[in-house]
């Protein structure tokens, strides 16, 4: 959002906290709320942004929802991701009411040398250590005039 604002970001993705123990959603699983909470997100986030691909998001969970109910037959996560559908669609629906959207063509495009193509198939310290260096080579880039 503050791309639509002028202003210019930098994230460099890096850890910088974590729940202690898995405690929050568990170790290492995927509960039935942590399915939820990620599609209606998900759904949510692309109901405000101006991406093409946003009627896609929507029927790409409803398949994920009948393809789990069929494999699984695990009725606590169809529940999770049908509710995830509707749910997201209604905080999307609500979040673009209040005039909340993100213009995802205003964020920048960082042009990667064909040379360092290497470092991203590596660990995600050794990628947050390229885009640091980046940042600082490219300082004035980042500031508004």
């Amino acid at each position: 959002m503050m791309w639509n604002h002028g202003y210019k970001l930098i994230s460099i993705p890096e850890a910088v906290a974590s729940h202690a123990r898995g405690l929050t959603f568990g170790r290492g699983k995927r509960s039935a709320l942590t399915v939820y909470l990620s599609e209606r997100n998900r759904i949510a986030l692309s109901l405000i942004t101006n991406t093409r691909y946003k009627h896609i998001i929507p029927l790409h969970t409803l398949r994920n929802t009948v393809t789990t109910t069929l494999m699984t037959g695990s009725k606590s996560s169809t529940s999770a991701m049908a509710r995830a559908l509707f749910n997201g669609i209604r905080l999307g629906k609500k979040l673009k009411s209040k005039g909340i959207l993100i213009d995802i063509y205003k964020a920048p495009i960082i042009k990667i040398p064909i040379k360092d193509l290497g470092v991203f198939f590596t660990t995600k310290r050794v990628v947050a250590e390229y885009f640091k260096n980046w940042a600082l080579k490219n300082l004035n880039f980042l500031f508004i005039e």
